[in-house]
């Protein structure tokens, strides 16, 4: 009996394991076709930017749902679909957001630069303006010296995952980069090398150099930590460089050089402040996405050098997986118990 009942579900077994194959073939495919898709869409819109620059046209506005909905059509050809949208756009003389109106600037594509085999994480100009540092999935950090000219650039290597963020000293000498495998690295970017490596709890997420010493760093983790670390000092000293915990991960970190306070954006939508002349605990923890999703990035704008009297005035933008930037005026950012934001920016719909 037990014979028999073996042999009848041998077949049955064969054909689940041969309908799981099946449709693991299927998902490959399908994501193939969704990395062509994607690819398709972003070098017709790229085109597209180009041919309305030749033609002295404001940059149309390509509605992307409608290419991809348009895909399910009776002929299902993507290429038939964006050349259809493309026509219509010129055709119907769409114009562009009021920001590309007369005398705003335009913003056209130019060219590619493609020097990594992986994802890009994190892209930064020096402060002088005159260094691009690139940083990826493939492990590596590329810089570059002259980005219109499109030279080979200098490649970084010694991390062993994704490198996931990247930060320049103040007078451009210094790069710091975090990566996925534990270590933050101190690169002397004149001689293309590495001069310090710390190891830290857990992926290190993004970091910041503190502005007026060079040689400090702070980095924000994944097992919720802060860390302080100073390139001159020994990798293993006694605390491990551990400046203080949070409550979740740490995602997003700005240094304030002319307060010197540090903003960390972390997992739970919050920015958490410290003040570094103050000790190890946050001055506070301010809430800026209701929803309480992640809080992914910090950028700031400040007033320039040559602004001597700092009258300009200072803002930071913070991005949220709730789709909306929110920029705050710096000083009050810092002042007042709860900031709240003087402008929200609403139109992305992915993070």
């Amino acid at each position: 009996a037990m014979e028999a009942a073996a042999s009848t579900h041998s077949p049955l077994r064969g054909d689940v394991e041969e309908e799981n194959h099946n449709l693991k073939l299927r998902l490959e495919r399908l994501e193939r076709e969704n990395r062509l898709l994607k690819r398709s869409l972003y070098e017709t819109n790229a085109s597209l930017s180009a041919l309305a620059e030749r033609l002295n046209l404001d940059p149309p506005v390509m509605n992307l749902n409608a290419a991809l909905a348009s895909v399910d059509e009776a002929d299902g050809s993507l290429g038939t679909s964006l050349a259809k949208l493309i026509s219509n756009t010129f055709d119907a003389g769409v114009s562009a957001p009021a920001a590309f109106s007369s005398g705003a600037p335009r913003y056209a594509y130019q060219y590619d630069l493609d020097p990594h085999s992986g994802s890009i994480y994190a892209l930064a100009f020096c402060p002088s303006g005159t260094l691009l540092a690139s940083a990826s999935f493939d492990t590596s950090i590329r810089i570059w010296e002259n980005v219109q000219q499109r030279d080979e650039p200098v490649m970084l290597s010694g991390h062993l995952a994704l490198v996931a963020d990247l930060a320049w000293s103040s007078d451009s000498s210094m790069l710091l980069s975090a990566s996925f495998d534990h270590t933050l690295r101190f690169w002397d970017v004149a001689r293309r090398k590495s001069v310090a490596v710390h190891t830290v709890d857990g992926f290190a997420q993004c970091c910041a150099i503190k502005g007026t010493e060079e040689r400090i760093g702070y980095c924000g983790t994944s097992t919720k930590d802060l860390y302080c670390l100073d390139a001159r000092a020994p990798a293993d000293y006694s605390d491990g460089g551990k400046f203080a915990s949070h409550t979740s991960m740490i995602n997003c970190l700005a240094y304030l050089a002319d307060s010197e306070h540090l903003l960390a954006g972390d997992a739970t939508g919050d920015l958490v402040l410290w003040d570094l002349r103050a000790g190890r605990a946050p001055l506070r923890t301010i809430s800026v996405s209701p929803s309480k999703k992640p809080t992914s990035w910090i950028s700031l704008c400040l007033p320039p050098e040559r602004d001597v009297s700092r009258q300009s005035l200072s803002y930071a933008a913070v991005n949220c997986y709730d789709n909306q930037l929110r920029v705050y005026d710096l000083e009050t950012l810092i002042r007042d118990k709860e900031p709240q934001p003087f402008a929200v920016c609403a139109g992305h719909k992915n993070k």
